[in-house]
């Protein structure tokens, strides 16, 4: 998963962990890797949850590149989260980032075999205004300036605000405490080896400052994790 900030303002979030103890449906999903910016494989979980503290089986996470820039960079990892399946496959995710050229590259790559459910979520803050510009195409007003994605034409795109079924769409920022936001979901079922790339491009800032002044922040986490917002 992996997170991003443009306009020192919150765009793609961790949604938080909202709850402990009294309401297990949520639990659950604040924990499940469908409420995190990442790939869910056949709508699995990427670590086994066996109650509402205690992991079973924990994906493992590498990191195989990290080539940091002056103006940007490269990050590649993978994990083994879904390995488990029937026909075992690999998530392997690579993020670049070129800071000359305002844009983020996110490119997954599921290698398998046979034939899976695949669905690339993109979780936004609570203010952020989305508007369809697009097939696949967004437009993200986080006030100060705008930011684009676009998911991959092999996807399927819908968004969720405030949905309890299914759960989608929500950002917790303290406990018992949650507001409506809106989650991005580009679904697809592909056979064999595919490889699904999303684009984020960072506007300029609507004061006209230098694009220095514009703060974008990511960092990127897959497979199983304990604490808030776990995968």
């Amino acid at each position: 998963s992996f997170t991003l900030r443009a306009f020192g303002r919150d765009v793609l979030v961790d949604p938080g962990t909202y709850d402990y103890f009294s309401y297990p449906q949520w639990r659950r999903y604040f924990r499940s890797t469908a409420a995190h910016n990442t790939v869910v494989v056949d709508s699995q979980n990427q670590s086994e949850m066996l109650g509402p503290f205690l992991w079973g089986r924990k994906a493992r996470a590498h990191c195989l590149c990290w080539e940091p820039s002056e103006h940007g960079g490269r990050v590649v990892g993978e994990h083994d989260g879904y390995t488990c399946l029937k026909d075992p496959v690999v998530h392997r995710r690579t993020i670049e980032l070129n800071g000359p050229q305002r844009t983020l590259v996110v490119r997954d790559d599921i290698l398998a075999r046979q034939r899976h459910e695949i669905a690339v979520v993109f979780h936004l803050a609570e203010r952020c205004r989305v508007t369809t510009t697009g097939r696949n195409r967004f437009r993200i007003d986080v006030g100060p300036g705008t930011v684009e994605i676009e998911l991959d034409s092999a996807l399927q795109v819908e968004l969720f605000q405030g949905s309890e079924d299914p759960l989608w769409g929500w950002v917790s920022r303290g406990y018992h405490r949650k507001e409506a936001s809106t989650t991005l979901v580009g679904r697809g079922a592909e056979e064999g080896d595919i490889s699904l790339v999303c684009r984020i491009r960072i506007g300029e800032e609507r004061t006209g400052q230098n694009s220095r002044n514009t703060q974008q922040n990511m960092a990127g986490v897959l497979g199983g994790r304990e604490g808030p917002g776990e995968c």
